[in-house]
């Protein structure tokens, strides 16, 4: 058959010769469905090595994009870390002027109480 599985041997008589070539016909059948299902089967696997494929792909690129994130929201905490860390001096001070100042406030604003009651109540009929 040189390869070629629709040839057929014809059988033409029924004795032990036409047996044989009835055996190596459906042989010859059976081969051809057991290509077919070679053939239907290497086709699957190739469109799902061509599926596989593309959802590697698109995993390795999910996966960039999240690193890039990652790297981005690293950056973001430690330009936050070195921003808190330049605030903390300028909050002390203030801290520290507010610890002086209130209590100057505070007199102040009794000894501008204290001037209201005498000086205009009494005048406010």
């Amino acid at each position: 058959a040189g390869g070629n599985l629709d040839a057929t041997i014809p059988v033409t008589s029924h004795d032990e010769a036409g047996e044989l070539a009835k055996a190596f016909n459906r042989m010859l059948w059976g081969l051809k469905q057991i290509m077919v299902q070679v053939n239907i089967v290497g086709t699957e696997m190739t469109s799902a090595a061509t599926q596989i494929s593309a959802s590697t792909r698109e995993q390795a690129k999910g996966s960039t994009e999240q690193s890039s994130a990652v790297n981005q929201a690293s950056t973001t905490v430690k330009e936050l870390a070195a921003t808190a860390s330049q605030i903390k001096p300028e909050n002390d001070q203030l801290q520290h002027l507010l610890r002086n100042y209130i209590p100057a406030v505070k007199i102040i604003f009794i000894q501008g109480q204290t001037l209201f009651r005498h000086a205009i109540l009494p005048t406010v009929p």
